[in-house]
């Protein structure tokens, strides 16, 4: 290597680099003349690529004229010295009347550079006839410097140079070697040994014509029917595979990877047999004997629209395919939101989500075309007379899941006094309740009830809506219109009741309109209830009587949740005929009563346990010789409410907080009082 004698050199005598004094000069005299300009620095020894400050002794260093003595060694810029090159040179500071100057010497260390070719990573493929010009640059302690090159190349004629340029002469592969021409290093390093291929003036193009369009493209769609909903699709393509070689057009033959999905005949035609992806392949043999290869992207589709109508459909039927996809459709994928759907030959889609309105879009493909359903309607059945008992009759060990719905009135009473009673234990295989959804869609709904009314009970998260609930009470024993319930309240459960008008043809003093009891964790929105009384149902003297218009026991004020304080109860608005609690009963030895928010001034003389913004204000305690105190419940335990006087004779009011408009639960005698009160309609119901 040309420089390894000066690198040992600068290696083993580093005290006789760059030892030349810094002085001042004045007029051209020698340094010693005067001492008015000096440096920082006498003397520096830099590798190649450092870069060093050097400082004047003056005030304004602005004033400062800087030189180099040669700049291929170092370069100077206000100071600021850049090693460019091996060797030896002056930096020269001058301030108009005296100067100064360092000696500056530059070395490579033991640091040798390696050659890079900036434009390719590992090898050259050129075309016959075309050309490539190679870009150097060296790398030298982690810099890279722009560096001139030198080639060699065999003599098989594969290429020929043309400057930094090689030129694709033949076809064939070969190497060319590549040297870094850089500050006289001839080290391994900067040599590199290249891989260049030549191919054959070859080329291959794809012409597509579909509807009439002539194309060159590597892609093709392809639709499995000529037409839908309105829209044209092209359901064939003629194919053309063109090889040009050494000018000259050749024929190359046609296939495809997948004749199931696309059929080629032998004049380039492709047809679209299925849904699915295939190749179209030209090939072409060179008169070398070399196979070249070209291919068209052919997807089939089914084509797709939306649906501008919802969809509504059971999950326990086929879907309708001939209805909105004609004879012979068969379904070829099916999704809904994001999941895919598992489907029969006789179009039953598994796995549906059923949330009425509130289900996910549907989107189906058949060989007839697709249609998407922004709009969708999922429930699991439509209830009739005819299976509505057998639909929601429970039985040991069944819990009634699902999405049902009506899609008529009902009008003929339905005999559910079969309905039994509940049961819930936590992972008892033997349980027993409604945890869906019901959703009457504004229809009517008759029914016959006995104590478990029509759902016997409902756990986890049901959902009762949109119904008009025409119930007739079978007896005067207790019985429910809704759910018995035996239980009040599970951790996490929680019941909505919204949009229901509920009427009776009868009642009894021990009837009540939606539960025996109360689901705690209980939503009501939009709740119209009108009762008509049986003649033998008088007003109510005492809470002990245990009549109640919407539930027999309510035991929120001992157990809570409060929620129907906090806006889970807006617009329930009770009509009676005559003044009743909204509930009344007994749970062990404790009395549970409660009333409607608009029905404390009947309750005579009483205290509350806190202010209209807290919940305590639902709680009212009967005072001290108030001729009302029948009316309140007996609480003996619940003493917290009125700390002082221990006062436990207690009712709950159905406040909410004064920020919910029409919180709460109001009551009235009459139709009337409740129009003359402002509300002409709860929910979708007219008041009437």
């Amino acid at each position: 290597m040309k420089k390894s004698k000066t690198i040992l050199a600068l290696a083993l005598l580093p005290l006789a680099l760059g030892v030349v004094a810094c002085g001042s000069e004045q007029g051209g005299a020698s340094s010693s003349l005067t001492t008015n300009l000096t440096l920082s620095d006498a003397s520096l020894s830099l590798l190649f690529g450092d870069t060093y400050e050097l400082s004047a002794n003056v005030s304004d260093p602005s004033k400062l004229t800087w030189t180099s003595t040669d700049e291929r060694v170092a370069r100077v810029e206000e100071g600021t010295v850049t090693a460019t090159g091996a060797g030896k040179a002056q930096i020269v500071v001058s301030d108009g009347v005296s100067s100064a100057s360092c000696s500056v010497e530059v070395g490579f260390g033991a640091y040798l550079p390696s050659l890079e070719i900036e434009n390719i990573e590992n090898n050259i493929v050129l075309a016959k006839g075309s050309s490539f010009a190679l870009k150097g640059q060296v790398s030298f302690r982690g810099k890279r410097y722009s560096c001139p090159i030198a080639m060699e190349l065999p003599s098989d004629g594969i290429l020929q140079l043309d400057g930094n340029s090689i030129l694709g002469k033949k076809a064939g592969t070969t190497h060319i070697t590549v040297k870094g021409q850089w500050q006289e290093f001839d080290n391994a390093e900067m040599k590199k040994t290249i891989e260049v291929k030549v191919g054959e003036d070859i080329s291959m193009r794809s012409e597509i014509v579909a509807g009439g369009q002539n194309t060159v493209s590597n892609r093709l769609e392809l639709s499995l029917i000529d037409s839908w909903q309105g829209k044209s699709y092209n359901t064939s393509a003629k194919v053309r595979f063109v090889a040009v070689e050494n000018g000259t057009e050749k024929k190359a033959t046609i296939s495809a990877d997948d004749s199931g999905v696309v059929e080629v005949s032998s004049d380039g035609t492709v047809t679209a047999k299925k849904v699915g992806t295939a190749l179209v392949s030209g090939t072409f043999i060179s008169e070398t004997g070399t196979t070249y290869t070209a291919n068209i992207r052919v997807e089939v589709i089914s084509p797709l629209a939306t649906a501008t109508e919802q969809l509504k459909i059971s999950s326990e039927a086929p879907f309708p395919l001939k209805q909105y996809f004609g004879e012979g459709a068969s379904i070829l994928q099916a999704k809904q939101g994001d999941r895919e759907l598992k489907f029969s030959s006789n179009g039953f889609l598994y796995d549906l989500e059923e949330k009425g309105a509130d289900s996910e879009p549907i989107l189906l493909i058949t060989n007839k075309g697709g249609l998407y359903f922004p709009d969708t309607f999922v429930y699991t059945r439509a209830l009739t007379k005819d299976n509505f008992l057998s639909t929601l009759r429970l039985q040991t060990g069944r819990v009634i899941d699902g999405y049902y719905i009506l899609d008529q009135d009902i009008i003929d009473p339905i005999d559910m006094t079969s309905q039994i009673q509940p049961y819930y234990v936590d992972g008892d295989e033997k349980n027993r309740y409604f945890r869906g959804t019901f959703d009457g869609q504004g229809h009517t709904i008759a029914a016959k009830v006995g104590r478990a009314g029509i759902f016997g009970g409902i756990g986890e998260t049901p959902t009762i809506k949109n119904t008009h609930f025409e119930f007739t009470f079978a007896n005067k024993d207790f019985c429910s219109g809704l759910a018995w319930n035996t239980w009040t309240n599970w951790k996490g459960w929680k019941a909505t009741l919204s949009n229901l008008y509920i009427t009776t043809t009868n009642y009894y003093d021990h009837s009540y309109a939606l539960f025996e009891a109360r689901f705690n964790s209980l939503v009501m929105n939009d709740i119209y209830v009108k009762l008509t009384l049986d003649p033998s149902c008088g007003e109510v003297k005492a809470a002990t009587e245990e009549k109640g218009a919407l539930f027999r026991t309510d035991n929120t004020i001992t157990n809570g949740p409060s929620t129907s304080f906090e806006g889970d109860f807006r617009n329930v608005q009770v009509v009676t005929e005559k003044f009743m609690p909204i509930s009344s009963g007994y749970i062990s030895t404790n009395l549970f009563t409660s009333y409607a928010r608009n029905d404390k001034d009947k309750l005579g003389d009483y205290e509350t346990a806190g202010v209209s913004a807290q919940v305590m204000c639902c709680v009212l305690g009967s005072k001290p010789d108030n001729e009302k105190a029948a009316l309140f419940g007996k609480l003996p335990g619940a003493t917290w409410y009125f700390a002082a006087s221990k006062n436990t004779d207690l009712v709950w009011v159905y406040e909410a907080q004064p920020t919910i408009n029409n919180g709460g639960i109001y009551r009235y005698d009459t139709v009337k009082e409740l129009q003359d009160s402002g509300v002409s309609s709860v929910g979708s119901w007219v008041v009437e």
